[in-house]
């Protein structure tokens, strides 16, 4: 449990989910936890997880008054020997059936050399650093550690960690972003199944109370029961909430995908050899991205639908078996009905291919998928490939300040747009809507200045679409054409102060400098 970063309040609040589980005489939890420099604690602990009714009253299983509890100073969690380190004790000291590892904190599926980068960012202050801090930590990793160079572990390193040990039942991780093809591949001979989230997992992570309970009950089930039992408890816990996913899979299948997914690359290079052939579009298009709307990752079966009737009947008998292959290895899925994802997701190719090598990773040596990207990247784009369409609705009907009158049509005005756009071609997943309580300033700002300069293009086209209310008031400074600064009510503007509250017109020009696009439309309703 890597709780050295901005997780550690999640961390303890999984310590006490698994707490009030309850016990079991055949189920052992064993926890490695580092916390934040800024914790009550903030060395690393090793302990045993009790039932909360075996506890004394506001105490928890990491308390040192525990004699299942010790200290073992300030570890690093981006190191592999810490990993093998916890591995040998618990292995030898709670031998089983069953074992299962469960990796948590921030996630990214694959990745090579860039913590440095993190720590570059990290050091620096400025927004733009805070940016380029958020987008390593989504990168291809796992298991940050603040405290220690926001050092974190590589997939290779995880794996090479577990070549030491016995073949594990299952690998878990509590993280986002980590079912990938790739992750999958890397980790195949070292555990029956794979537990992961191809999107970005909500702060909470996994319910633990909701896994534990049925696992005392039933302590023998094997490798694929425990997946399906966890995705169960995660899509109960997380139905009501956009983007949300979680999926197990058979390992010892992927093997046979790899194998599938290279007659896939070397077809698909085929038929880009043949004059005229159109370049894919991988990074746009209709494919689903992970994270949703992103080019970082592609849901592997979208992107392999996507390609069906494309390039002939070659590349579609490959397609075909590919798909029905993954079929076979995707043991228990939950994607959210706003985003339906497969169970794992691929890289697509883009600015990161530079890392995408056989020697750091063993998708690559085993498939043509990186010689299939590279070829992609070296063919001229097609002149009839699509402009990526985005569109952010913005529609607030309900007012906090009782001094702004609600509405009645603003969120119907939105509904009926989207609906307009998706038939007319726009991509679900580039088509955001914040309605209500969603529309807050802070949101709001966030969306149209940071979300859509970051995803889209130089050449794409972006819909800004406002129903509400607008705002005025006396400039003070009369720079103004006819004397009165004019704002964006959102949910949470105030009339009493709309300089602070609501969006200034004035300040919308400067949101859109920062948007790329050479195609952007505004409606103001």
């Amino acid at each position: 449990l890597a709780g050295d970063n901005n997780l550690d309040s999640a961390g303890l609040a999984d310590i006490a989910e698994m707490e009030a589980a309850g016990r079991s005489d055949q189920v052992k939890i064993a926890v490695l936890m580092d916390r934040a420099a800024d914790g009550d604690w903030t060395e690393t602990r090793r302990f045993v997880v009790r039932a909360k009714e075996d506890l004394p009253e506001d105490k928890h299983s990491y308390d040192l008054t525990n004699d299942t509890c010790e200290v073992l100073g300030e570890l690093n969690m981006g190191k592999p020997e810490t990993l093998s380190g916890f591995l040998k004790w618990g292995l030898e000291r709670f031998p089983a059936k069953h074992t299962m590892l469960v990796l948590w904190n921030h996630g990214g599926g694959w990745r090579d050399v860039y913590a440095r980068a993190v720590g570059g960012a990290r050091a620096a202050d400025s927004p733009e650093a805070a940016d380029a801090a958020l987008g390593a930590r989504l990168s291809r990793g796992i298991a940050w550690d603040d405290t220690d160079g926001s050092d974190f572990l590589e997939t290779r390193e995880v794996r090479g960690v577990l070549e030491q040990f016995p073949k594990l039942t299952v690998i878990g991780m509590d993280a986002c972003l980590m079912a990938m093809a790739e992750v999958a591949f890397d980790l195949r001979a070292r555990a029956e199944v794979m537990i992961a989230s191809e999107e970005l997992e909500p702060g909470p992570g996994w319910p633990y109370t909701e896994i534990l309970k049925p696992l005392y009950k039933k302590p023998g089930i094997g490798a694929e029961e425990m997946g399906q039992l966890v995705v169960k408890a995660y899509k109960n816990c997380y139905k009501k909430e956009k983007n949300t996913t979680l999926s197990a899979v058979r390992l010892g299948r992927m093997d046979d995908l790899a194998r599938d997914m290279d007659a896939v690359a070397k077809a698909l290079m085929g038929a880009l050899d043949a004059t005229g052939a159109a370049r894919p579009d991988f990074l746009g298009g209709e494919i689903p991205g992970v994270p949703k709307g992103s080019e970082k990752y592609r849901d592997l079966d979208g992107l392999l639908k996507w390609l069906q009737g494309r390039y002939g009947a070659a590349v579609d008998s490959a397609l075909d078996k590919a798909r029905a292959t993954f079929a076979g290895i995707v043991i228990a899925n939950y994607a959210h009905a706003d985003h339906p994802l497969s169970g794992l997701s691929i890289f697509p190719g883009g600015a990161e291919a530079g890392d995408y090598v056989p020697d750091i990773i063993q998708w690559a040596q085993a498939t043509q998928w990186d010689e299939m990207l590279a070829k992609v990247k070296a063919m001229p784009e097609s002149p009839k490939a699509p402009t990526t369409r985005w569109a952010v609705l913005i529609g607030v009907n309900d007012y906090a300040d009782p001094n702004v009158p609600d509405l009645k049509y603003a969120t119907a005005d939105v509904a009926y747009i989207k609906e307009a756009l998706l038939r007319a071609g726009y991509s679900a997943d580039r088509v955001l809507t914040l309605l209500d309580g969603e529309a807050t300033l802070a949101k709001v700002r966030s969306t149209l200045g940071t979300w859509l300069p970051r995803e889209a293009g130089e050449h794409d086209l972006v819909l800004i679409y406002f129903s509400g209310h607008g705002g005025a008031e006396p400039a003070l400074t009369g720079a103004t054409d006819d004397g009165t600064e004019k704002y964006m009510m959102l949910a949470d503007s105030r009339v009493e102060d709309m300089y602070s509250t609501a969006l200034p017109m004035s300040e919308l020009s400067r949101i859109f400098s920062r948007i790329r696009s050479d195609k952007l439309l505004l409606a103001m309703d």
